[in-house]
């Protein structure tokens, strides 16, 4: 079980096909990949900032999670990814410690990591994902 670091801060944003080239355009860096994840009704765009990347998410529909978010609050950082080793001892922890997890398992995330997101009421509002 070990903290590796920030593996990405997740953007919030109604359209990836405006908010990649308005990302791009910022920031000088191309969109290095793409990825419909189909069992949480959202596509993500990443982008590579050296030892961290931006992952834009967008809602592939209008129910779920990213939806009620943006209809909330509009575009804006969503929630903050840890990569970590050893994800399921690191779950047993955080419930051994009364922390309330969103996800009680690890669940398929972008690009085949296993991640389970951490409910925001247990981290000082703040959604915090882990990824191994």
């Amino acid at each position: 079980m070990r903290m590796v670091g920030v593996q990405h801060i997740g953007i919030a944003v109604g359209d990836l096909e405006t908010g990649i080239p308005a990302f791009e355009r910022l920031f000088g860096v191309k969109c290095g990949k793409r990825e419909k994840i189909e069992a949480s009704g959202v596509e993500v765009a990443f982008f590579d900032f050296g030892n961290t990347e931006i992952e834009l998410v967008s809602p592939t529909g209008p129910a779920g999670p990213i939806s009620r978010y943006l209809e909330k609050r509009g575009n804006g950082i969503h929630h903050i990814c840890l990569a970590v080793e050893g994800i399921d001892d690191w779950l047993e922890a955080l419930k051994a410690g009364g922390v309330r997890l969103l996800d009680e398992a690890p669940r398929q995330g972008a690009s085949g990591h296993r991640v389970a997101f951490i409910d925001p009421a247990s981290a000082e509002g703040i959604l915090f994902e882990l990824s191994e």
